[in-house]
């Protein structure tokens, strides 16, 4: 299970993840049970919350329901901050926001979101799914069932997160790619999760129409390297990938041609 911090008040016996296989139903039945487990308990808190809450939670209430995009969104990320195991339902606000067409605003909760996961949400592991956990082991408890949940959620929205960058990486506008690719960067530098299709949707600006951004994407790959030298095979088979496609651009295939290039001379001069 994971280690992160704010699940620490959940005290889980270690269980392997192998497990005897069971039926997509009972899957779907253990998940509805952890559901009803995880909403009681987000209930019981925000009650525990109101009950105890002073003038800073009075604040930041406020601001959620009469407050400016940019005071709903600090509030937001404060209360994620402070309780990230009770805060799908506030993660879920922030995503509708990153959605927005306006670009001001969805590109401010695009960098509030992308904090939140590198300083906060996701840890050093990879998250995994409630339907790959060892559900059918005699050990499991409510608590397992709890905080799987909340992991399989987090992987959930973490993916939701990552395909609206998709989408905003094919902006008209070269400083929205430009920010987006900054984050798709920064997140596939800090985190494991979903590290492969970051990668991919890295690579794939090479293929941009603004000459200045897949340089950009060159630097970007290049300083990559440079933080994690054991990516170097993963980056080189995405790239070989992406020139060897179909209907690619000769300017595209020279940006990841040239990429490679730099990879083998820094090689050889070592």
């Amino acid at each position: 299970y994971s280690n992160m911090a704010h699940l620490a008040e959940y005290e889980l016996r270690p269980i392997p993840l192998k497990q005897t296989k069971i039926s997509i139903s009972e899957v779907k039945q253990l998940k509805q049970q952890a559901q009803k487990l995880y909403d009681r308990q987000t209930i019981s808190h925000e009650k525990e919350l109101r009950k105890n809450s002073d003038e800073d939670d009075r604040w930041m209430r406020n601001m959620l329901k009469s407050g400016t995009v940019s005071d709903k969104m600090a509030a937001l990320t404060l209360l994620i901050q402070q309780n990230p195991f009770y805060s799908l339902k506030n993660i879920d606000l922030l995503l509708t926001l990153a959605r927005k067409k306006g670009r001001r605003e969805n590109l401010m909760a695009i960098d509030s979101l992308k904090d939140l996961f590198i300083s906060t949400l996701l840890d050093e592991k990879k998250l995994v799914y409630f339907h790959d956990r060892p559900l059918s082991h005699k050990h499991v408890t409510d608590n397992h069932k709890l905080v799987w949940y909340f992991e399989d959620q987090l992987k959930i929205r973490y993916l939701e997160f990552v395909k609206i960058l998709e989408v905003c990486a094919k902006d008209t506008l070269l400083y929205t790619k430009d920010r987006i690719i900054k984050t798709i960067f920064e997140l596939v530098c800090e985190k494991k999760e979903l590290e492969r299709k970051l990668l991919a949707m890295l690579v794939n600006k090479l293929g941009d129409q603004e000459r200045k951004l897949c340089s950009k994407v060159a630097y970007f790959l290049t300083l990559l390297l440079e933080r994690h030298p054991n990516m170097k095979m993963a980056v080189i088979k995405e790239v070989e990938n992406f020139i060897h496609r179909q209907n690619i651009s000769d300017r595209a295939q020279y940006y990841g041609i040239n990429f490679l290039n730099q990879i083998v001379l820094k090689r050889k001069k070592c």
